[in-house]
């Protein structure tokens, strides 16, 4: 086993604190992304209706609500809210949104009357984004991963 000078034992503590500070001291804990969830000052900005995969049909949404509103800790007054918020979106006729349940991250997942395109999603969206008591609303859909391209052709076998 190789001996270690007393310098060598003193320089692994101190990196791996500079590490530990540098990732402390980027913007958002080190991840670089302020999160809508850390903002308390008042509603969501329409990020995530420009952030709208597809055209469309869009028919299933997830809201969540801040922690300490009504409609975050009872989920009669999440289902009471969705459909008020959802009636005065703006469209003609007006939507109808059927409240399904409350998820496990303590989102309401619900699913208005008929398809929407992708104009008719980001009124939804905005309608529910005008309202301080939501921290985020968004399109439910299946999430997966792109399949992986080899960064270097393969070699043929032999």
């Amino acid at each position: 086993m190789a001996r270690l000078f007393p310098w060598q034992r003193r320089a692994w503590p101190v990196a791996l604190l500079s590490c530990l500070l540098a990732a402390c001291a980027a913007p958002g804990g080190g991840s670089g992304v302020v999160n809508a969830a850390e903002r308390k000052d008042g509603p969501v900005q329409d990020a995530q209706a420009s952030t709208l995969q597809g055209e469309g049909p869009f028919q299933r949404f997830i809201v969540r609500y801040r922690d300490g509103s009504a409609a975050a800790g009872d989920p009669a007054d999440a289902q009471s809210r969705i459909a008020r918020t959802a009636a005065k979106a703006g469209a003609l006729p007006p939507l109808v949104a059927t409240w399904q349940r409350r998820l496990g991250v303590q989102a309401d997942l619900f699913e208005v009357d008929r398809a929407l395109d992708r104009a008719g999603a980001s009124a939804l969206m905005k309608a529910f984004s005008s309202d301080p008591d939501v921290e985020y609303i968004e399109v439910d859909q299946m999430m997966g991963i792109d399949p992986v391209q080899p960064t270097m052709p393969m070699r043929p076998r032999d």
